[in-house]
């Protein structure tokens, strides 16, 4: 990616550079570095950068991992007006590892209700 086209990057942009291995933070870091844009543009990106990386490196909250195990999949989510997570958004954003989290944590909430189910079953 030529750094022109690095300057016109949001911070979504920079992660789903990262999240689809077009480029590492490394090189991306390397490549703004070793630029001759004018120091306050290259600390911008720089920050844009850092803002990417932890984007897609943030782990769910505990109390959203707490909320996915009893209520898989955002069953909440159909109940009430708001969206307290949206995956097409969190993907669109960058928040993969968010992503990912909610997902097993929704399938152990499954298991953990179906294991439940079991033991009412088998308990009669």
């Amino acid at each position: 990616m030529a750094i022109k086209d690095l300057q016109n990057c949001k911070v979504e942009d920079f992660a789903h550079l990262i999240i689809n291995k077009k480029e590492t933070f490394q090189s991306l870091k390397s490549k703004v570095h070793h630029s001759d844009l004018p120091e306050t543009l290259r600390k911008k990106i720089m920050q844009r950068l850092a803002y990417a990386k932890e984007r897609v490196e943030k782990p769910l909250d505990l109390d959203q991992t707490i909320l996915f195990i009893f209520f898989p999949f955002g069953v909440i989510n159909r109940f009430s007006q708001g969206t307290f997570f949206d995956v097409q958004r969190e993907l669109y954003l960058g928040y993969i590892k968010k992503v990912k989290e909610y997902r097993m944590y929704s399938l152990l909430g499954i298991a953990f209700y179906f294991a439940i189910i079991l033991m009412i079953i088998f308990i009669r």
